[in-house]
């Protein structure tokens, strides 16, 4: 009787052990399966951004011969074809290897071709300088796709794989460092854009302010905390450098360590809190999306943000972001901008940012003599807008326009029209989503 117990019960370990060998073998070959398929992933994006890298030094050769009409296309397939190329290098596994200048390179090739085509488009002549912008991006594009093709070699010889890559010289992805040496030896191109290397003054509601020390920083950022029934002790300060796109704001950065761990900005000019975040996980929501716009907006005014209306909310997990922007005299300022984020569980704040309002507040003179009388605008038929409020913008090249604003429903689904203030020119459509997590202009 013991014998076969015993034998029974070697003969069901016997069939685990077989069940967990083909489920290990079962997962090992689809967990290899799978890391293959992400490699040929990422081969399929190398080869198109090597095609477009060609297609658009194609391009490039054929506008020097273009007419204005055709222009505008050419400009749009180069800037859609450049865009193409920054989202491909954002997603190849390259986190060992430096690929910002890059990013930026092909960026600043699809704005400035975006503002050369709406210059086109608006019956204007190119910038003078476009010509030679050009020429010169078809003769560096020339130059280096002598790297890509390092790359391209390799991956025909079977010699080039992103998952086992790494930074060394003689490795075959040591092509893309040698691209960004490249380009580093570029200089940046100055231009009316977003990506330009002209710098925006940033923090124009601090450029005549006095500097703080680190220890009026430190009593200003106390006062800030205690604002929000905050006592904690201070931990570590650096004087750092917080970054927007492109500019750079000089603060003094406090950390309060615990639990709930706190990191607080205060600018070293003008000694204004710049930002907060408080590093916690909420918990299932409580509140309601209603509950937590008016928990933000309350915080807004206690840290001495008023007139500032809800531009947008969305609520993801448990925390819900709001972005705030400032109202004065029935003009609504979209760069003056806040950022709040609302815990849904409790209702505290998580985080606060400033850095847009600090960039882009100033006092404007702005002439609104032309809003005393509503203007007669032809919409596409069926579009049901309400009378138009005046609204400072920013275009893609980041300059500042005065427009009306008009919101209105087509077929069910509500849109906001910016037509410029001068002239009548369209200057943005979004679409409000609305929906059970908050709204948006998209």
């Amino acid at each position: 009787m013991q014998a076969r117990a015993y034998k029974i019960t070697l003969s069901i370990v016997a069939v685990l052990l077989l069940v967990v060998a083909v489920t290990s073998a079962l997962f090992f070959n689809e967990k290899e399966a799978v890391a293959i398929e992400l490699e040929n992933q990422y081969q399929r994006d190398f080869y198109a951004l090597v095609d477009d890298c060609d297609n658009i030094n194609l391009l490039l050769g054929k506008y020097r011969l273009s007419s204005s009409n055709s222009r505008i296309l050419l400009l749009a397939e180069i800037a859609a074809r450049a865009d193409n190329i920054s989202g491909i290098l954002s997603s190849l596994p390259l986190s060992d290897i430096s690929i910002e200048r890059s990013q930026q390179y092909f960026n600043q090739l699809k704005d400035y071709s975006l503002t050369v085509a709406d210059s086109i488009s608006r019956g204007d002549e190119p910038p003078a300088e476009a010509a030679a912008v050009f020429a010169d991006f078809y003769k560096q594009l020339t130059e280096l796709q002598n790297y890509l093709q390092d790359l391209v070699d390799a991956a025909e010889g079977g010699h080039l794989s992103f998952r086992d890559g790494g930074t060394d010289s003689e490795d075959p992805l040591g092509a893309f460092n040698r691209l960004e040496t490249a380009l580093n030896d570029i200089e940046l191109l100055s231009y009316d854009g977003e990506y330009s290397a002209k710098k925006k003054e940033l923090a124009a509601a601090l450029k005549d302010l006095p500097e703080v020390s680190e220890q009026e920083a430190r009593k200003i950022a106390k006062e800030f905390l205690h604002k929000l029934g905050i006592e904690k002790s201070e931990t570590g300060v650096e004087n750092v450098c917080e970054a927007g796109d492109k500019e750079c704001l000089g603060v003094y950065l406090f950390s309060y360590d615990g639990d709930e761990p706190i990191a607080l900005s205060v600018s070293r000019q003008g000694g204004l809190v710049v930002s907060y975040y408080l590093s916690r996980t909420p918990s299932a929501p409580v509140l309601s999306i209603d509950q937590g716009k008016q928990r933000g907006a309350a915080y807004a005014e206690l840290l001495g943000y008023d007139n500032f209306e809800i531009a947008s909310a969305r609520q993801t997990g448990g925390e819900l972001s709001l972005v705030l922007v400032r109202t004065e005299d029935e003009v609504v300022y979209y760069p003056d901008s806040l950022q709040i984020s609302v815990a849904m569980d409790s209702g505290e704040l998580m985080a606060f940012n400033a850095t847009e309002y600090l960039k882009n507040f100033n006092k404007r003179d702005l002439d609104l003599s032309v809003f005393e009388k509503e203007e007669k605008v032809s919409f596409t038929e069926g579009f049901a807008a309400g009378k138009s409020r005046p609204a400072v913008i920013c275009n893609k090249a980041g300059n500042e326009l005065l427009c009306r604003e008009y919101a209105g429903d087509l077929a069910g689904e509500s849109y906001v029209v910016y037509l410029n203030s001068d002239g009548g020119d369209e200057e943005g459509i979004f679409r409000r989503m609305d929906g059970d997590n908050g709204f948006y202009n998209r």
